[in-house]
């Protein structure tokens, strides 16, 4: 369980091992409504991304409070976040083509994952930007070398989903009455958020995480990526006594505890 002042940040790459539509023993860990729901996506790879994300969450929560993932009791908030019936963990869930990311901690949380195709993948973020960014925010993106810009709303829109997801607050909210932080200013006084923002190339996928830090305590975050071998395990009854089999996430280098407000941007 993570103590206090600190994140588990959990990622799961699907297409990196090749993974099948779920067998019928692995949907037996699913609740048949979430069978049901993921049945009504027409086309298959999201189909697969529906139920691959579902155990996935399951399986992360059930290592941390010792029950069968199948047992997991989960309500809605009325805007949609899911929360535990009888348990007071926050939990977060997102994902995307090629990666699932699951977070867990004691405060609100919000997690993001977003997928930024080198080609294009038919988005108009320009468009999107407008829609949802502030002024401060629309204004900063635009300031930027053109080459940049698709990269820098990706950055700044998960950063403000991930806000969204941790209120529990659905995409009706209205988007543009707050900002991020930007550089070079950074946090603004009185804002109650802890921000990570980091980006995979190999998957092209953008990740934006806040905590809910009222009091400015430094929080620390550690990463996990699971493999094949450690998400069948568990499914399959393997999964021992807690978190094991699941390797610390290095970033290429990056300290998993630098906060990155920016990157490439100025």
């Amino acid at each position: 369980m993570p103590t206090p002042g600190e994140v588990h940040i959990h990622i799961l790459r699907p297409e990196k091992w090749e993974f099948r539509s779920p067998s019928r023993d692995a949907l037996a860990h699913l609740r048949p409504e979430e069978v049901i729901q993921g049945g009504t996506f027409h086309l298959e790879k999201r189909r697969r991304e529906f139920f691959w994300s579902r155990l996935f969450l399951r399986s992360v929560l059930a290592i941390y409070l010792q029950k069968e993932p199948q047992k997991l009791q989960f309500q809605q908030q009325k805007n949609g976040k899911p929360y535990l019936e009888d348990d007071s963990i926050e939990f977060n869930l997102s994902h995307t083509d090629g990666l699932i990311a699951c977070s867990v901690g004691s405060r609100r949380i919000g997690i993001d994952v977003e997928k930024v195709s080198a080609k294009g993948n038919g988005l108009d973020w320009e468009s999107l930007a407008r829609r949802f960014l502030s002024e401060e925010e629309t204004q900063y993106l635009f300031s930027q070398e053109p080459r940049y810009q698709k990269d820098c709303f990706f950055w700044i829109f998960t950063l403000k989903e991930a806000v969204v997801k941790a209120q529990g607050k659905g995409l009706s909210f209205p988007f543009q009455r707050f900002s991020v932080p930007l550089p070079p200013n950074g946090k603004q006084a009185g804002d109650p958020w802890d921000y990570v923002s980091r980006y995979f190339p190999t998957d092209e996928v953008y990740l934006a995480h806040v905590v809910e830090n009222p009091t400015g305590v430094s929080w620390v975050y550690r990463f996990w990526e699971w493999d094949e071998g450690a998400l069948y395990g568990f499914l399959n009854g393997n999964e021992g006594t807690g978190i094991v089999g699941f390797k610390p996430m290095d970033f290429d280098g990056i300290d998993p505890n630098q906060k990155i407000f920016g990157g490439k941007f100025s």
